[in-house]
């Protein structure tokens, strides 16, 4: 005989939790299209010819809006400029201002789960400090669909009691793309804050057969002796094809 308990928990989509993504541009290793070129450099011009006033007041506004809903959001507008910075061929911007407003330029804010919130999964969580005897706690992964029907992958944490009971801990008011770092035919690397807890962090699609969306993460604990990591298979939908793929965590401490 199995034993089900109904729990009252319920989760439902947030149109209000937004994440700060690049706007995209041709995949690396592409020629910028040439429409795509000219704009990119009028919009870098146009900031380049303000004064210094202007930029501080410029980013001014968009900071006192943005800072409030990510976290070190002006960190990755200078890493967006960075970014389009190699992909244009720019010289080296002086002013940091001036850094930070070009990359606010190429952002946008999507609300990744306005759509629907469904199909978790549940694996231990690298973490079991400060829980009482019986308790464990627990990672869950869900997929998120936004605007655009686009999935992604974000997650909750939680707590099982001894008896069964669920105890889900509130979200972050935070929430953070993970960032590519490395991106090859064989493999994807991505990169996530570490100081955020682990229910901010939400995963994106970054290579063109993932583009429709990243679906249904299952993951799996695993470990070789002296550290924990986590092996999953998911499904990346590219709006035409569906793959399954292969997600491995580095060590988890």
């Amino acid at each position: 005989m199995v034993c089900v308990n109904l729990l009252p928990q319920r989760l439902h989509p947030n149109a209000e939790r937004v994440v700060v993504r690049a706007y995209p541009l041709p995949p690396k290793g592409r020629a910028i299209d040439p429409s795509v070129d000219a704009r990119a450099r009028r919009i870098v011009e146009t900031v380049r010819n303000m004064d210094n006033r202007t930029i501080q007041a410029e980013l001014s506004f968009v900071l006192s809006d943005f800072e409030t809903r990510h976290r070190k959001v002006r960190e990755y507008f200078e890493a967006r400029y960075d970014s389009i910075a190699h992909d244009l061929g720019l010289t080296a911007a002086t002013r940091e201002a001036e850094r930070a407003l070009i990359g606010a330029y190429f952002c946008h804010e999507y609300s990744y789960q306005a759509a629907a919130l469904m199909n978790p999964s549940v694996v231990p969580h690298p973490d079991q400090t400060g829980l009482n005897p019986g308790e464990l706690r627990f990672l869950m992964s869900l997929r998120a669909v936004g605007e655009g029907h686009i999935s992604s992958i974000t997650f909750r944490e939680g707590v099982l009691s001894a008896d069964c009971d669920m105890r889900l801990v509130e979200p972050s008011e935070f929430a953070v793309a993970a960032r590519p770092h490395e991106i090859t035919e064989e493999r994807i690397s991505l990169i996530r804050e570490s100081d955020g807890p682990m229910n901010e962090t939400v995963l994106f699609p970054v290579t063109q057969a993932q583009r429709g969306g990243l679906e249904d993460l299952r993951l799996v604990q695993f470990h070789d002796g002296e550290n924990q990591f986590y092996c999953g298979t998911y499904t990346a939908w590219s709006g035409h094809d569906i793959a399954s793929e292969l997600m491995v965590t580095d060590y988890a401490t």
